[in-house]
């Protein structure tokens, strides 16, 4: 026996949560329109992900933190285990 479209339970307006919206805006000091592209959105979280990465990877050997950028001039490659 098959079901129907009927005895589906269909979400009503009054079953959803409330939703919140907001708005942030964050202009560029890079050009005079003060626009950025919308594709940086995804890779915001990129860099933090990375620095605890190498943080975590590097706390068997006292590494608790490290500043960035990671490069050697920072310091980075001085404190990395050999």
């Amino acid at each position: 026996m098959g079901i129907t479209t009927p005895l589906h339970a269909r979400p009503k307006a009054h079953m959803l949560p409330t939703i919140e919206t907001d708005r942030m805006v964050t202009p560029t000091l890079l050009n005079l329109l003060g626009a950025k592209g919308i594709g940086e959105a995804g890779t915001s979280g990129l860099a933090p992900a990375v620095a605890n990465a190498i943080i975590d990877a590097l706390a068997p050997f006292g590494v608790t933190h490290l500043e960035m950028p990671f490069n050697r001039s920072s310091g980075f490659m001085q404190r990395a285990p050999q």
